[in-house]
């Protein structure tokens, strides 16, 4: 799918859509590692705005902001009928590579079928994440178009 979202609210929605067909997926699949979900664009072009509205879609009570600085940010999901216990908001763009995915135990977080791990910046870490990854690609338009396409 490919799409335009015009304002913060447009990207939330299509957050929340993006989110219903995952947990209605990942529900039929009962998959046995954690969903990953990989998030390409520059910097600017929605990525944190789209994962805020994952978390309104997953019933996230904390305000969610990028986590560059702390690399990675856990959320509890209280949304009952969710496959999900975590929302895991991973943001790379300090990262220098693959090997440093070791100190944020990253094949711990994948391991756990109820974590929902979502990651900024996807592609400074392209070789540790699994096959299955949905990936989501962002597109800064202008001021305050974005282009997002999965």
């Amino acid at each position: 799918m490919k799409t335009t979202s015009q304002n913060l609210e447009e990207t939330h929605d299509l957050a929340e859509r993006f989110v219903h067909e995952i947990v209605l997926e990942c529900a039929e699949e009962k998959q046995k590692e954690a969903m990953v979900i990989g998030l390409y664009g520059d910097l600017g072009s929605g990525k944190t705005s789209f994962v805020q509205g994952i978390g309104n879609a997953l019933k996230v009570k904390e305000n969610i902001i990028s986590p560059t600085f702390i690399i990675q940010k856990r959320y509890n999901i209280p949304k009952p009928d969710s496959p999900f216990k975590h929302l895991i908001h991973i943001d790379t763009y300090r990262l220098e590579g693959d090997h440093e995915m070791k100190d944020i135990k990253w094949d711990e977080l994948i391991s756990d079928p109820t974590n929902l791990i979502v990651m900024e910046w996807a592609s400074k870490v392209e070789g540790v994440m699994p096959k299955h990854t949905k990936k989501i690609f962002f597109t800064f338009i202008d001021e305050n178009t974005r282009e997002i396409e999965w």
